[in-house]
């Protein structure tokens, strides 16, 4: 029977580990771990499995200029695994700090920022720049950053629709399909959670000054049922992660039942309990607990805390109805009370938008009510897109073993390309990458596959 991906697995594709989210016929659309989770389009045909491992030689048509392959040197691996995302305008987590302009500033905000989390003060932090100023590039230097001290990550880009502030539920559904646990993917991270602060003696989620909710009622429930039943994580595992996940096309119920008849418990009061509540005016309140308390069950796991980024945040007034921008206003207010409250919790909530936005003073708001953390990115120049390119030709250079210098020339030819065929604002950079790299391999090396 021939291989077929499933959601959660994690597969090889030719621009290195990722995990599918789901298939739809041919396509797979897959995570990619090594561009901060950005979410790709790939044909199934183009996965393998990655146990066994299988290494994917892409076919690569005749070179303009030919370059001698043999004998490359073993440290320009890691470039030319780079250069395979950025001829698709990705840029690689494990190059982020070599092609992020002001990288250092950057960081310096982020661990700022991380300092106040790790003293279990939630914190929550607005990035505002104009379309194709980098916003969602420097969400995953948050991640990277982030995942890099320790922290378990999330992200989620909303669209108005489907994903939207608006139906928490979908929306922290879509958010744990991307965790990383400290740069580690896992098909169950809720669980694992779960299970490792369980193995660590914490059994509660909180004392007892603070009411359970969902998340720590629910790992009273797993502590009892793995206490008796330590293989019902081998039996269950993915209907008890979309539970813990908030997916709302399992019932909990349906779950609980499966689980008690596996084990013939017929008077067993066993209730693992859905993390968002169907009555909506609950929904504000237990979408911000569900955050903090999934923050505090990663500290209590071993892990340093979660740092979870919402991108395109401007697209909820674009596609909403006013209805349905007063519960995303809802559902922030609600983050913003849990988050000033004295309920302690390694937390940090990222949300990047326009400066547009701003008329809406929600952004804003938000901001101010939790700190003022903002970091504004400037609309990128051609003169700093040029520096970008510069440092994409050093790493060509030492990916191919190559003695070329520079040629500014090149870089503007991308611009007046990019000028004439009308790139958006949006995808500005990302375009420039993709035409930049393929510049460089019409003269020096390997062309577009």
């Amino acid at each position: 029977m021939p291989w077929a991906p499933q959601p959660g697995e994690s597969v090889q594709t030719d621009f290195g580990t990722a995990t599918v989210i789901r298939t739809a016929g041919n396509d797979a659309l897959v995570s990619l771990e090594s561009s901060g989770g950005m979410e790709v389009r790939i044909a199934v045909s183009k996965l393998q499995p990655t146990s066994p491992p299988v290494v994917s030689i892409p076919t690569l048509p005749a070179l303009k200029n030919p370059l001698p392959l043999d004998g490359l040197p073993e440290s320009g691996e890691g470039e030319r695994q780079a250069l395979e995302a950025l001829r698709f305008g990705l840029v690689p987590i494990s190059y982020l700090d070599r092609l992020t302009l002001n990288y250092e500033l950057l960081r310096d905000w982020i661990d700022g920022v991380l300092s106040g989390v790790a003293a279990r003060k939630p914190a929550i932090s607005t990035i505002v720049g104009p379309y194709g100023s980098g916003k969602s590039h420097t969400m995953a230097t948050v991640r990277a950053i982030a995942g890099s001290r320790g922290y378990a990550t999330a992200h989620v880009e909303v669209d108005g629709t489907q994903i939207s502030l608006s139906e928490p539920a979908r929306l922290l559904h879509a958010l744990w399909q991307t965790v990383l646990l400290a740069e580690e993917r896992s098909s169950t991270p809720l669980l694992d959670l779960h299970r490792k602060a369980l193995a660590s003696g914490h059994y509660r989620l909180r004392d007892e000054t603070f009411p359970l909710a969902a998340v720590g009622k629910n790992h009273v429930e797993l502590e009892g049922l793995l206490g008796m039943k330590p293989e019902a994580a081998s039996l269950f595992p993915m209907r008890i992660e979309k539970v813990l996940e908030g997916d709302t096309t399992i019932s909990p119920t349906e779950v609980n039942r499966a689980i008690r008849a596996e084990f013939g418990w017929r008077f067993s009061t066993f209730t693992l309990r859905a993390i968002i509540p169907p009555r909506r005016v609950e929904r504000p309140f237990a979408f911000a607990r569900a955050l903090l308390d999934y923050a505090e069950l990663a500290r209590l796991a071993g892990y340093a805390g979660l740092v979870v980024t919402i991108d395109e945040f401007e697209v909820e007034w674009v596609n909403l109805t006013p209805v349905a921008q007063q519960q995303v206003v809802n559902s922030l207010a609600g983050l913003a009370g849990q988050l000033a409250s004295k309920l302690s919790a390694p937390l940090w909530v990222c949300i990047a938008t326009v400066p547009e936005a701003a008329r809406l003073n929600v952004a804003t708001w938000l901001r101010d009510v939790c700190g003022g953390l903002a970091y504004e990115i400037a609309e990128m120049h051609p003169h700093e897109r040029r520096e970008l390119a510069r440092r994409i030709h050093t790493l060509y250079c030492n990916a191919y073993n190559l003695d070329e210098s520079f040629d500014d020339q090149e870089a503007a030819a991308v611009e007046r390309y990019l000028d004439a065929h009308g790139a958006n604002d949006s995808g500005r950079i990302r375009a420039f990458i993709k035409r930049y790299v393929a510049t460089l391999d019409s003269a020096y090396g390997p062309g577009p596959a």
